[in-house]
């Protein structure tokens, strides 16, 4: 298994906020174990893991994510909220968020799909082990600074969660809208191309290149690495759409090579620059479209797994238990809170 390090910032961000919201932040800490005072030295994703266990053990409050991401003050998180003072439109700062996400978070990958009518931007954990709350953190304190950078409430199109609370849904609805999903495979925010082109206000293309190379990325090469995973995204969901009618070839690296239009080495090259493989992002394409079906309550699990090209019912609960950590019949029975 493959060991993560984040910033040590995010963590002390967070025992700020709880100190101001009247929870036990020395306790928090105390179980956290020793934190160093630089904000950019590198520590265990093993501490935000336990972060999260001791404040929800103290603390049962619903939306507590979200609750102390607001308490979090704009200019803490330096190079990430200065790129909201530089960029163009929002859509060229969450290139900037995307990039600067992992080496902040380290276990977190963001990315950038575009679609007919949303863009998404998708946070997912680099490992399983990596508690669900930690990404429904991260996206929060996204949809705080976008609020704050536009001076206004953002209304998403979607928003999705990994995390499962429907027993608070009136309180998760207040902060993240009425077009929420529970249980999703990752965090996600789905924006309209209208918000996506939004004016910053208050572009500085010198100064944000400075605060590109301070933080040690780039968001044109973030962009770019992305193209080749979400192009096999969109083939496979039209893959997918069009295996509902009629048979289809299993999906593998040839397949997907040729509707791609590309030789299986340059695919496989492209995707080693990602740092994914073709079974990760099938497996996640395949978990998606499982989620897309059981919410739609309209297919038998049979159908879903024969869809998904499993062998039999009993294959596909298995896969879906491994993604989901539950069966499909268990997460039906606690599943997302549909767009009204």
């Amino acid at each position: 298994m493959t060991h993560f390090f984040m910033q040590t910032g995010p963590i002390l961000l967070l025992l700020q906020s709880a100190k101001k919201l009247g929870f036990d932040a020395a306790r928090i800490k105390a179980e956290i174990g020793p934190l160093p005072d630089d904000p950019s030295a590198l520590i265990s994703i093993d501490k935000s893991r336990r972060f999260w266990e001791v404040i929800q053990e103290l603390h049962r409050v619903p939306c507590l994510p979200a609750m102390l991401a607001k308490e979090i003050p704009f200019g803490s998180y330096g190079p990430l909220d200065y790129f909201f003072c530089t960029s163009n439109s929002v859509g060229d700062f969450l290139h900037s968020y995307a990039s600067y996400i992992p080496k902040l978070y380290g276990a977190v990958i963001v990315e950038i799909v575009e679609e007919s009518e949303l863009v998404w931007v998708r946070l997912k954990l680099a490992e399983k082990d990596i508690p669900p709350i930690v990404a429904e953190s991260i996206v929060s304190g996204l949809m705080v600074r976008l609020r704050f950078a536009l001076d206004r409430e953002v209304a998403f199109e979607r928003v999705l969660l990994p995390t499962n609370c429907v027993e608070h849904v009136a309180t998760y609805k207040e902060f993240f809208g009425e077009n929420l999903t529970f249980s999703a495979p990752y965090a996600a925010l789905g924006l309209s191309k209208e918000l996506w082109h939004t004016s910053l206000g208050r572009t500085d293309p010198f100064l944000h290149k400075i605060v590109e190379n301070v933080a040690g990325i780039s968001s044109e090469k973030s962009a770019v690495s992305l193209d080749v995973i979400s192009a096999i995204r969109a083939e496979l969901r039209k893959y997918f759409k069009s295996s509902l009618a009629s048979a289809m070839p299993d999906v593998c690296p040839s397949f997907i090579a040729k509707s791609l239009k590309m030789s299986e080495r340059t695919l496989q090259r492209r995707l080693a620059e990602s740092g994914q493989t073709i079974s990760a992002v099938v497996d996640e394409a395949k978990y998606e479209e499982a989620i897309r079906l059981l919410s739609l309550g309209e297919f038998s699990l049979m159908q879903i797994a024969t869809h998904l090209r499993y062998a039999d019912q009993a294959s596909f609960s298995r896969a879906f238990k491994r993604w989901a950590g539950q069966t499909p019949a268990d997460w039906k029975k606690t599943r997302s809170v549909k767009k009204k």
